[in-house]
């Protein structure tokens, strides 16, 4: 942050205390860490010669430390770019070309076009104050191409996003479209469950009110019948018949033929 305001020495007083405080405990990547800070500070500030010389111990730390990751490699590939940098601003060309070349060799063990990219520009400028105008064009093109081929990937890497974004947003049209198709389907399960039970209550009512009305008829039918019936045996009877049955039952009760009479009357 101090680096970055250009307060160089509040910076330095930082990195020096960071180197102080790892180097008490060995810890080899906040060495590295305020070392390389000393240095990038002592760059920008055109302090070339401690620049070089605080890179210097960098290498030296870093060499040191075992290289399980590319992490270390690149930081080695960022200090010997810078100390190119700096040879070739004190005119110790062959030493900054030298730097470069390890740079070079680095980043693409690495696989860090970035990096290579950088460095190609770096013997770029270096050539150029060399006034080797020959190998500065052609680091320029070799910058260029790393840059064209970076460029490139970055627009594939973007249209692989945009082409999995689309497949991403087709994919959830598609659930959208399902989910939807689903619920019209549930729909008209629904409906066609409503109207299944309607059906049934409805045949059920029917039959109900077949029932009740079959035995409605059935109870004026017999009653229509059983009027008949006695319509019929009323129309069979014989009033003459009838009239002299009853005087006759008549005058048994009157001669004193009580038991004769009852059993006329329940023959009758």
């Amino acid at each position: 942050l101090f680096i970055r305001l250009e307060k160089f020495t509040e910076a330095e007083l930082v990195f020096n205390e960071v180197f102080l405080s790892s180097d008490s405990i060995n810890y080899m990547d906040g060495i590295v860490s305020a070392l390389s800070g000393i240095s990038s500070s002592a760059l920008m500030q055109e302090n070339f010669l401690k620049a070089i010389k605080y890179y210097k111990k960098t290498l030296d730390v870093l060499n040191t430390i075992p290289d399980k990751t590319s992490y270390s490699s690149k930081v080695k590939a960022v200090v010997y770019k810078n100390m190119a940098t700096a040879y070739a601003q004190t005119g110790q060309y062959d030493q900054a070309l030298s730097k470069l070349d390890t740079c070079i060799i680095i980043s693409k063990q690495i696989q860090d076009p970035e990096m290579t990219k950088s460095a190609y520009f770096s013997f770029y400028r270096t050539y150029e104050l060399m006034e080797d105008w020959k190998n500065a064009f052609l680091s320029f093109k070799q910058f260029k191409q790393y840059e064209d081929s970076i460029m490139n990937e970055n627009i594939k890497s973007k249209i692989a996003q945009m082409e999995e974004e689309n497949d991403v947003l087709k994919k959830e049209q598609e659930i959208v479209e399902l989910n939807q198709k689903n619920e019209i389907l549930q729909q008209k399960s629904a409906v066609q469950k409503t109207m299944f039970v309607l059906s049934l209550v409805f045949i059920l009512l029917l039959a109900i009110i077949l029932v009740l009305f079959l035995q409605k008829r059935r109870i004026n039918i017999q009653k229509e019948k059983a009027e008949l019936e006695q319509k019929a045996l009323r129309a069979q009877m014989n009033p003459h018949f009838i009239f002299n049955s009853l005087n006759s039952i008549h005058r048994m009760f009157i001669q004193g033929d009580i038991d004769i009479a009852n059993e006329y009357i329940g023959d009758f």
